[in-house]
């Protein structure tokens, strides 16, 4: 009750006793604050420039129409701006092309040797040069069953290209991102029979793995992206 204080006792059994005893000089009661009408939200956002998707025309290279996206790549968004995609032109030369808003697309280079389809992306840059991954030996087409080793590109003006030499640390390699700082370019993925695998690098050629298996547990994990 606002203006009383109700008391009650009485035995485990038996009548209950009440007691009724008013309060004066009592605060006035608030006043209920007026509800302030929810916000409507639409049934869906309104359309947006980016909702619309432009095919684009991609240079010619050899006499024939190049391919986004490589042998086993997609496009790669570069370090302060543009994008970087590696295109195979034949079984031993990939082309590089670069754009700087992915509709304008110029070939500005072209990696060329065995392992030339291998190269893929992504690409990382640590102040010093541009790295990009890919595998060699059991690339795309190979028979299921044939191991296939990581690969690693490095360029200081994204038009030439140098291959990472075979190493022990980049055998059963499958990338699947990278990220650099200011001193090492740390790749991510997995080693076949190992699991979710790091590698770290200090200048793109050179690669040292170590299994995380306290982060990334075998059976529940694939590290896709740093």
């Amino acid at each position: 009750l606002d203006d009383r204080v109700i008391l009650t006792d009485g035995p485990a059994a038996g009548p209950i006793g009440v007691w009724s005893v008013p309060m004066t000089d009592l605060p006035s009661v608030p006043p209920t604050p007026t509800p302030i009408p929810t916000a409507q939200i639409p049934t869906q956002p309104p359309a947006q420039v980016t909702s619309t998707w432009t095919k684009v025309t991609l240079p010619e290279a050899f006499g024939q129409p190049l391919t986004i996206g490589g042998a086993g790549g997609g496009i790669s968004a570069l370090p302060g701006g543009g994008f970087i995609d590696f295109a195979g032109a034949a079984p031993d030369r990939t082309v590089v092309l670069t754009s700087p808003d992915g509709s304008a697309w110029t070939k500005i280079g072209e990696i060329t040797g065995q392992d030339a389809l291998g190269v893929s992306g992504p690409v990382a840059f640590n102040g010093r040069v541009y790295v990009a991954l890919g595998g060699e030996g059991g690339g795309p087409g190979t028979p299921y069953g044939m191991q296939s080793n990581g690969a690693a590109w490095v360029s200081s003006d994204l038009a030439h290209w140098a291959k990472a030499p075979a190493q022990a640390g980049l055998s059963g390699a499958i990338f699947r991102g990278i990220a650099a700082g200011s001193a090492d370019v740390v790749a991510i993925g997995d080693s076949e029979g190992g699991g979710p695998t790091v590698w770290t690098s200090g200048d793109g050629l050179h690669w040292q793995p170590f299994l995380a298996k306290s982060v990334f547990p075998v059976d529940l994990s694939e590290a896709t992206g740093i």
